[in-house]
């Protein structure tokens, strides 16, 4: 969901994942429009992203991990930043960005489970590059 004010924009989104960190992440992300014209606009973006992940060691059977282990789900928070670019077609609108972010979990996380995250920051809801595509309606 997006509130879009002239050259500002408020978005609310929620992301569901699946993969071997299987979890929620909800964000509240601020764009501003820095070029536009009708058709292509540029923008900046700001977001904080926070929910939970569950370990689920039976996905990556594939690269031989068969401990069948599963940790969580445990909370994480963070950040990040960015360009982007917004094609409006009509009521359609297409936007692609990419940036950095970073995620951390909380102080009671435990020693023994951050082996098993190291590959959160790769790959799923903990991934340092962050890259978004969107498709929308606009009314």
């Amino acid at each position: 969901f997006e509130l879009r004010l002239i050259q500002s924009a408020f978005v609310f989104g929620f992301t569901n994942y699946s993969g071997v960190y299987e979890g929620k992440q909800y964000k509240i992300e601020y764009d501003k429009y820095i070029r536009t014209d009708r058709r292509n606009e540029y923008y900046w973006y700001l977001k904080a992203v926070g929910g939970d992940a569950l370990y689920v060691s039976s996905k990556l059977s594939i690269i031989g991990d068969k401990s069948n282990t599963s940790i969580g789900p445990v909370n994480y928070y963070g950040g990040g930043a960015g360009f982007g670019r917004r094609w409006n077609l009509n009521h359609i609108c297409i936007l692609a960005n990419c940036g950095v972010k970073y995620v951390g979990f909380a102080d009671d996380f435990l020693d023994e489970y951050r082996q098993r995250f190291r590959v959160f920051y790769s790959t799923g809801p903990g991934s340092v590059i962050d890259l978004n595509f969107k498709i929308g309606y606009q009314f």
